[in-house]
């Protein structure tokens, strides 16, 4: 499952690990989405403490529904611009509002609310993550956090850890999961860290993968051609997405 989410009908989410249950996945999705938008769009730990009962969409549907005005309850008749009102008013048409948690504010923000609105996809209100943007935000942020004594450079495809007076590591995130048993799929993975070593960029390489029942173990790479190199690492390492839920 590369990608993951839901719809107005129905919700798509991995199930591994700890996220067995509904609610977890749900958690995970939503604290996912929320390393991705502003703050202000970001789900609060009250609005996950939902995930027990309601589905995602359900979620989002009552965060937009707060953000509106209290006339919104008797009218469908809003003092905005045509743009703005075509767009709250066809996603009320297709979003059933009888929610049993929704609380409309005084306080009204329209424009976050179709900001929000517009971040939904097509006619049945979809939104899908991308597994490996995801993944690798979360594992790059965690790295920042645990070595805040390095640099940490994150690019869009890769991690670089700094350490003082030895050479670079190299952490490549994927959203792959992984068969400790049989781990030919990720030829090209190791071809990367095989690269990486060889040109002298560094001598650690970490392929990093969601930590799952049938892979939980670090596994260590050893390579003929770069045995006669010097000291080398190219690690498969099982990363815990346990965090995600506290």
């Amino acid at each position: 499952m590369s990608t993951f989410g839901f719809s107005i009908l129905d919700e798509f989410l991995p199930s591994f690990d700890k996220f067995g249950s509904i609610e977890k996945q749900r958690i995970m999705f939503l604290r996912f989405y929320n390393m991705k938008v502003c703050c202000k769009e970001q789900f609060t730990s009250k609005e996950l403490s939902y995930t027990k009962t309601e589905n995602i969409f359900s979620i989002f549907r009552a965060k937009i529904y707060s953000l509106l005005p209290k006339k919104f309850n008797s009218s469908r008749i809003f003092k905005i611009d045509t743009y703005k009102t075509n767009i709250i008013n066809n996603f009320i048409e297709k979003a059933d509002k009888n929610i049993s948690y929704l609380k409309l504010n005084e306080k009204s923000n329209l424009d976050l609310a179709i900001k929000i609105i517009e971040n939904f996809e097509g006619e049945d209100f979809k939104i899908f993550l991308n597994g490996e943007d995801v993944f690798h935000k979360f594992v790059g942020k965690k790295i920042k956090d645990l070595k805040s004594d390095r640099k940490v450079k994150i690019l869009q495809d890769e991690i670089t850890i700094y350490p003082q007076g030895s050479s670079a590591t190299k952490v490549y995130p994927y959203w792959k999961f992984l068969d400790k048993d049989n781990i030919q799929g990720i030829t090209s993975h190791i071809n990367r860290a095989i690269k990486c070593i060889k040109s002298d960029e560094c001598r650690q390489v970490y392929l990093v993968y969601p930590r799952h029942e049938n892979f939980d173990k670090h596994i260590s790479i050893k390579v003929k051609e770069l045995d006669l190199g010097g000291d080398y690492t190219i690690k498969l390492i099982p990363y815990s997405l346990g965090s995600i839920l506290k």
